[in-house]
């Protein structure tokens, strides 16, 4: 500590105080002169002169230069020197940092800002309303947007409280206090972020809020003239929150809440953007809405024609469409995957033929255009969305465009287009494309597998192989193998495993020995069978699930909606079945077209028993 000290005294008492020295600069060579190595009495010398030895002279050699060293610990240590041609040709030294200790390093820092989130908590509560200081009233907003960002129901809480204790500050004559339209918002973000069913209650709260202090001004600011209440009312942000925190509710209603909020806005000449579209948009696609596709459509042609006109900033982007895929992607009627396709051939038309970046599809529109698929009863359907799969990655390596990268969600869905086939013929195939998915999710190393891909494995194996199969032991067990191995043992996990293969069930049951009692999701399931009794669920070792993270509760169930279609919703529906069912894919038919193959009959993969293995 005498020596850093020494030497940080010494640069500030010196010519060198006129130079921008490099934080990175001057830890490497005080780690350099600290040490036993070669280069100790070049760094000690290069610290206390104003003119470095021969070895400045020698920095024309642009080729960076690695040196080991260790310290004290024996712990290697290996700073990687880089000349720069530029400026006043000073050497500058970097640590070569792994992605572990890269990792270490932001979650050091996150541990900071919290403990500095804390001590100002506690600071804030200790002061008596009205006589907070200055340099703690500016804090709160900055400190509100950091809650903001936790994306947590805890974040939400204190940003409120602290928003609360603002404008506590503000009633009770603090002058430093000056709330704003932008402060509120911060919540409403908040709440927005957390994804908790009253979120949009909660916003509603805060709104009331700011419309009872411009009804109601402190004292304060009608003897000051400063009334700074004057100017609190919602903005297109705050509607923009409240909708996409009815959207992200999953309340039954939330959709025609969303819907309401922006014809409120429209009468109160609030320009909405397409932040506010995309909301509504997306309420309407998570609700169990039959016309929820029809209705995207409606909204998306109305921000079309509205952005040709005179309203630019509602112009649809690449979000807004793939809301509509995704709504055609749950809507149970035939034709709705050829629909989904169809747009996402839009979307890949116009922006690369026309230009038009701002509507280049990512791997959320590919992901939802398999998930219609997968969720649909059309025959092949497999095939499908093993096509889309590869068109993503052949595009991925093409471009190397990082929004289009295949992830592990793709590859599940894919798998959960191979369960459950529709006619007896298709079983074979739909097994021997799903091993080849969970291969190459293994192989192209672009994600890893989750709990969710080894419970659809799972389901697949269950629905294509019959009970007297042996294939069907034998990759139950080699799945669950692996699942164990990563650590991605979930209930999920079990309860696919128990219906696929009893035996290798009791087996791996029978290596743990703490039980808990049963849940609830085993009984009255209409996928169990005579052949696979009742399961008794166990209490996962947590070795195996380590890596389970975002499991859901499995004795939640989607209600249905039984809301009444209107005849032209009905119409409409009846025309997409009509003109898109049992119709090839758009992938599909372009790739065989090129081959030389008919449409309609489709191609065979060939399978070896290597590949099975």
């Amino acid at each position: 500590n005498n020596h850093i000290c020494s030497v940080i005294h010494h640069h500030t008492t010196t010519s060198y105080s006129s130079m921008k020295w490099n934080v990175l600069t001057l830890g490497a060579w005080l780690l350099l002169a600290t040490t036993g190595s070669p280069d100790q009495q070049w760094c000690a010398h290069a610290l206390s002169t104003s003119t470095p030895p021969s070895r400045r002279a020698s920095s024309s050699n642009t080729a960076p230069k690695a040196i080991t060293t260790t310290n004290s610990n024996n712990d290697a240590s290996k700073i990687v020197t880089t000349v720069t041609p530029h400026k006043n040709k000073t050497l500058h030294f970097r640590k070569a940092e792994s992605p572990k200790s890269r990792r270490d390093r932001s979650s050091q820092w996150r541990q900071s800002i919290e403990r500095q989130i804390a001590d100002y908590y506690s600071q804030n509560n200790n002061n008596a309303v009205g006589t907070l200081p200055n340099d703690l009233v500016d804090q709160i907003p900055p400190v509100m947007t950091c809650w903001a960002r936790r994306k947590s129901s805890e974040g939400a809480e204190k940003a409120q409280v602290l928003l609360e204790r603002y404008v506590a500050e503000y009633v009770a004559g603090n002058a430093q206090a000056k709330p704003e339209t932008r402060l509120f918002n911060i919540a409403m973000d908040a709440w927005t972020k957390s994804r908790r069913r009253d979120a949009p209650q909660k916003i509603q709260g805060v709104m009331k809020m700011m419309q009872e202090l411009r009804h109601h001004p402190p004292k304060s600011d009608t003897d000051t003239n400063n009334n700074y209440a004057k100017d609190l009312i919602p903005d297109v942000i705050s509607m923009s929150s409240l909708c996409l925190a009815w959207a992200k509710s999953r309340q039954p209603h939330a959709a025609d809440q969303a819907q309401a909020i922006l014809v409120y806005m429209e009468k109160q000449g609030l320009r909405p953007n397409t932040i506010t579209y995309n909301a509504v948009l997306l309420a309407f696609a998570r609700s169990n809405r039959r016309d929820k596709a029809l209705q995207v459509e409606k909204w998306i042609d109305q921000m079309t024609r509205r952005s040709k006109s005179r309203y630019p900033e509602c112009r649809p982007d690449v979000c807004s469409y793939q809301s509509l895929i995704c709504a055609w992607s749950r809507t149970a009627l035939s034709g709705t995957p050829q629909k989904a396709e169809e747009v996402l051939h839009f979307l890949d038309t116009e922006s690369r033929v026309w230009g038009k970046k701002h509507l280049t599809p990512n791997a959320h529109c590919y992901v939802a255009a398999i998930h219609a698929w997968s969720h649909s009863e059309e025959r092949h359907k497999s095939r499908r969305a093993y096509e889309i799969l590869q068109h993503m990655r052949l595009l991925y390596d093409d471009t190397h465009d990082a929004s289009v990268k295949p992830n592990v969600v793709a590859y599940t869905a894919v798998l959960n287009a191979c369960a459950l086939p529709v006619c007896q013929t298709e079983r074979d195939d739909a097994l021997q494309i799903a091993i080849l998915v969970l291969d190459e999710l293994r192989l192209y190393g672009h994600d890893a597998p989750n709990f969710l891909t080894y419970a659809a494995f799972l389901h697949v194996i269950g629905s294509t192989l019959s009970h007297d199969d042996a294939r069907r032991d034998t990759l139950a067990a080699t799945v669950i193998a692996r699942a164990k191995a990563d650590g991605q043992v979930g209930y999920l996990v079990l309860e696919k495993l128990h219906l696929a293969s009893p035996d290798t069930y009791r087996a791996v049951v029978a290596n743990i020995t703490e039980l808990e009692k049963p849940m609830t999701v085993g009984s009255g399931d209409d996928h169990h069978s005579a052949s696979s009794p009742p399961m008794e669920v166990v209490r996962i070792p947590h070795l195996w699930g380590r890596h389970v993270v975002g499991e859901r509760d499995p004795s939640r169930r989607i209600l249905k909606n039984d809301q009444q279609l209107q005849k032209s919703s009905y119409l409409k529906l009846q025309e997409v079945k009509r003109k898109h069912g049992k119709k090839s894919s758009f992938f599909g038919s372009m790739d065989r077209r090129k081959n030389g193959i008919p449409v309609d009959e489709g191609f065979t993969i060939e399978w070896s028993e290597e590949s099975l293995k």
